[in-house]
């Protein structure tokens, strides 16, 4: 299976573009790159999960989000030693418009503001930026990837998946030089392989629920059967 390095997307496009030569490889890096972020924002689900612990002072609320930010799974606030913790809800901006941004008590909603994450209420008291603190906040976020800058440097997605980035490469290097009718035609391709993918990953995300329902059944019959015999049957499925 191909690895799909920068070079070799690079190489590939040019060469499926007409062999254009006359393109400088730093314009080719550009596209393959856009079309690397166009790819996985697209596809959400190939992007990969981070965590990211951050602080506030008393009465603060407002805080910078990550560089590589995309959208946020969930952010919790950790408010003893023990580790006891709060989900933030996310809100909309609106209601906290009509309740006021700035009361000062336990931190319950956030929303996001631009480049930043708005914490609401404000902070009742301050909080370190680690998990050993006793009082902090963590988030998880999916983010997008960093640009590929060397030659032998490969995309963070699964092998399998790369080859759309391709698809979208050729779409822009045919655009950047009036290759109009054949940009459109990578364009379809591309659009095809990403609905193909997007079925592929709701077929196995259906087929993940159907078995994890079904092992529930399963154990649920079990019980009122009086059959307790195998109570983990869900860990085989």
């Amino acid at each position: 299976m191909p690895s799909w390095t920068l070079d070799e997307l690079m190489s590939n496009s040019t060469r499926l573009a007409g062999h254009r030569a006359d393109i400088a490889a730093s314009d080719v890096s550009l596209w393959v790159n856009q079309a690397y972020q166009d790819f996985v924002r697209e596809v959400p689900e190939l992007l990969s999960e981070k965590t990211n612990y951050f602080s506030l002072n008393s009465g603060d609320s407002l805080v910078s989000l990550p560089a590589d930010f995309y959208t946020p799974i969930v952010i919790s606030h950790q408010t003893t030693a023990m580790g006891s913790s709060r989900t933030l809800k996310r809100m909309d901006p609106m209601q906290a418009d009509a309740r006021g941004y700035y009361p000062v008590d336990v931190p319950r909603g956030y929303f996001i503001f631009n480049d930043q994450i708005q914490i609401w209420p404000s902070a009742n008291s301050s909080a370190n930026t680690t998990a050993w603190s006793g009082r902090s906040y963590l988030m998880r976020y999916l983010a997008v990837p960093s640009d590929m800058t060397a030659a032998a440097a490969v995309p963070s997605i699964a092998t399998q998946h790369r080859i759309g980035i391709l698809h979208k490469s050729v779409q822009y290097i045919n655009e950047l030089v009036g290759n109009h009718e054949e940009a459109a035609a990578a364009s379809i391709r591309y659009g095809n392989f990403v609905l193909s993918l997007k079925d592929a990953i709701a077929r196995k995300q259906g087929d993940r629920q159907m078995s994890i329902s079904l092992a529930d059944r399963t154990l649920r019959q079990r019980r009122v059967d009086g059959d307790l015999r195998d109570q983990d049957v869900w860990k085989r499925v």
